[in-house]
């Protein structure tokens, strides 16, 4: 099999450069003072009265000299597969029919996806019980996540307030386990496209941070919509938060290695919604590989994704055309 590229060496220097003035000019829009003061400390140049942070090229680069790499490259690529559940309906297998989810209906597609020899994990970031309020779904997804059997690592915050209901939720599970509650108290929350740290989430993140629980900043680029139209300019913004994120990390919680994630899909304009099966989300996911590379970052992307509503040709041929193409960059398997 040909190893495939999207990028010259001179393309990535390229990006490299590009990823490193948006850092400069424009920064981070971060809505916390507490945030951007650990920020300041760390050397970028902070505006408190627009609250925007931003990073000198010479500080960037002297925080990825010094950045460790925790991952083995001989060994890639790692690939694997799980069965995630968000707000929707559930469709039925047997009668190919959306219906609401109920309990049972949970509890049967878990027990099915665990059994496949594939997949690794069954994951829940949303609860879809129509009768449980949306003000407590991070309550009770978790509890369903543990009850069920599903990852035992639940990410959902969504309401400030709702957080010491949280803390006391994973301390009552850690104190029946024998754990301790650090190595149970995790969040995650998101980044709002092009370069802002919004203020619920930068609060959430920052609580978290001081109670010394760990959380973890993601994001997700639509091109044409949050992100630039063209796959070069949404990688390029892709990259310049996936830094900010990493040096977020490192100062709150010490991480000496880089992390980085791709989520970038074309934008449907009609709909307003997210395209995960097309072709430029994998030239995205190609372009992103190679310059996580190009970092000595560990890198995740998504991949093997699909539109279609149904299982069936459709959705396969998109799950393929979509992961394929991501095995093809690794020399491994040239």
């Amino acid at each position: 099999m040909d190893v495939l590229q999207a990028m010259s060496s001179g393309e990535k220097e390229r990006m490299h450069e590009s990823v490193l003035r948006i850092l400069e000019e424009f920064g981070v829009k971060v809505e916390n003072g507490f945030l951007l003061g650990k920020l300041e400390d760390f050397g970028a140049e902070v505006d408190y009265d627009d609250e925007i942070a931003r990073f000198p090229a010479a500080v960037i680069r002297k925080f990825l000299e010094s950045r460790e790499q925790s991952y083995d490259s001989e060994n890639l690529p790692r690939i694997s597969c799980g069965a995630g559940i968000y707000i929707g309906r559930y469709l039925n297998p047997l009668t190919n029919t959306h219906e609401t989810w109920t309990e049972e209906t949970l509890k049967l597609y878990v027990k099915t996806a665990l059994a496949l020899p594939n997949v690794k994990r069954v994951h829940m970031l949303c609860c879809p019980l129509k009768e449980v309020p949306g003000t407590i779904h991070p309550l009770y997804s978790k509890y369903l996540n543990w009850k069920l059997g599903m990852s035992d690592v639940n990410y959902a915050i969504h309401d400030t307030d709702i957080l010491p209901y949280i803390e006391e939720f994973h301390a009552v599970r850690s104190e029946t386990l024998g754990i301790d509650i650090c190595d149970s108290m995790r969040g995650g929350v998101f980044m709002i496209s092009p370069l802002k740290f919004p203020r619920t989430e930068a609060e959430q993140y920052a609580w978290f941070v001081k109670k010394h629980y760990r959380c973890f900043v993601s994001h997700m680029v639509s091109s044409g919509g949050s992100g630039p139209v063209t796959i070069a300019g949404s990688v390029a913004v892709h990259l310049a938060e996936n830094l900010f994120a990493n040096i977020l990390q490192y100062i709150n919680y010490g991480r000496k290695s880089l992390y980085f994630g791709c989520s970038i899909s074309p934008l449907d304009l009609k709909r307003g919604g997210f395209c995960y099966g097309r072709p430029e989300k994998t030239v995205a996911n190609l372009m992103f590989e190679q310059m996580a590379d190009f970092y000595g970052a560990e890198c995740r992307c998504q991949t093997g994704l699909a539109d279609a509503k149904v299982p069936g040709s459709e959705a396969a041929t998109q799950k393929l055309l979509t992961a394929l193409p991501q095995l093809m960059l690794f020399k491994r398997c040239s």
